[in-house]
């Protein structure tokens, strides 16, 4: 009670409380607005000051306007709280700027918190939904206007966050006046944020997309033009592959098994029969036939268990190894083909044609 009897009776003193109407010097040739916001727990503020300067070099600031809201009930931190004080002053400098009617030079826009400032220099989409909501609006409302930093002491909008008495408002000078700030003390103001500015940016998620291009296994016949090169290559990749899924019984021999040149050879024939016999295999895997103009039609061509394309027809009934008599089909003009027949040559010492189709047919 008591302390409401105190307010009560120093509210008489608003009647000492005198603002000069005239706002501009005598033959003034540059206008300025130079708007303050401050936040604490109980308030936040936004006030608005004009500063003019005339021909002869002198210059003078008059308070404009202030705008002040109590705190939400809901606790907000102090950034968010400057934030929004931030918002406050946006809404009052575009309301006023077209009321005055006055060529305004440039718009300067201060708070003394160096978090609310990162934020308002930061693309909202960067941030979390409060924040984010209203750097949108503020960067809309304030696109013409500068924000700079100002120290506490000089802004003038802490008298009304922290709720001064009337003795207070009157006795500073700088309510009316606005604070001394040097045009080179906020044309060069840089900006240093607090590092917890970052607590309110969303977590940034980076997605790496690789788009393989569809002559991928066609480079990956290219390593190399020896075949056996290629297929030992192939099949320690293989090797170390199975080392990693079995870590308690890896094989750490140097030489390859003859079961592993074969699985790596039989890998890289059905590469080859994918990117050319595409259709024919997916017919093949829905049980249907392959179709009349397909030119494996007359090898009556068969899925093995492997999924490899083998030939079929009569000979399933010989006396011969099953990989003799069920080749598998490859294409005659495919790189594969061509370093096979080239080994194949080499290995058999310069055999003639018939006998190195021969051997080839042993198996392909």
């Amino acid at each position: 009670m008591e302390e409401w009897k105190n307010f009560y009776q120093k509210l008489s003193k608003i009647n000492n409380f005198k603002i000069p109407r005239c706002i501009l010097l005598p033959a003034t040739i540059r206008i300025e607005i130079h708007g303050f916001s401050d936040a604490s727990e109980r308030a936040y503020a936004a006030v608005v000051y004009i500063k003019c300067f005339n021909e002869s070099g002198q210059s003078q600031t008059r308070l404009l306007c202030r705008k002040s809201r109590a705190a939400p009930l809901k606790t907000l931190t102090i950034p968010r709280l400057e934030l929004s004080a931030a918002l406050l002053l946006s809404r009052l400098v575009k309301k006023v700027g077209p009321i005055l009617q006055l060529p305004i030079h440039k718009i300067w826009m201060w708070t003394d918190s160096t978090i609310a400032l990162a934020w308002i220099k930061t693309e909202p989409h960067k941030l979390k939904t409060f924040v984010s909501n209203r750097v949108a609006k503020i960067q809309t409302l304030s696109e013409d206007c500068h924000w700079k930093h100002v120290s506490s002491k000089n802004n003038p909008a802490d008298l009304i966050s922290r709720v001064c008495n009337v003795d207070e408002l009157l006795e500073n000078e700088m309510w009316f006046s606005g604070p001394d700030l040097q045009t080179d003390e906020y044309e060069n103001n840089r900006l240093f944020p607090d590092p917890s500015y970052r607590d309110e940016q969303k977590c940034a998620v980076t997605l790496s997309i690789t788009e393989c291009s569809s002559n991928f296994y066609d480079e990956l016949f290219n390593v190399t033009n020896n075949f056996i090169k290629f297929i030992r290559i192939c099949s320690f990749i293989f090797r170390f592959i199975n080392n990693i899924k079995a870590k308690e019984s890896c094989n750490k021999d140097v030489h390859l098994t003859a079961d592993e040149i074969k699985r790596s050879t039989e890998f890289l024939a059905k590469i080859v029969q994918l990117s050319e016999f595409k259709a024919e295999i997916d017919a093949l895997k829905k049980g249907k036939g392959v179709s009349k103009t397909s030119k494996l039609k007359a090898l009556d061509p068969f899925l093995d268990e492997n999924s490899l394309l083998r030939v079929g027809g009569t000979l399933s009934n010989a006396d011969l190894p099953f990989e003799a008599k069920h080749q598998i089909i490859i294409p005659s003009k495919h790189k594969f083909t061509k370093l096979l027949f080239e080994h194949m040559h080499k290995n058999f010492f310069q055999i003639g044609a018939q006998g190195l189709v021969h051997q080839i047919r042993m198996q392909f």
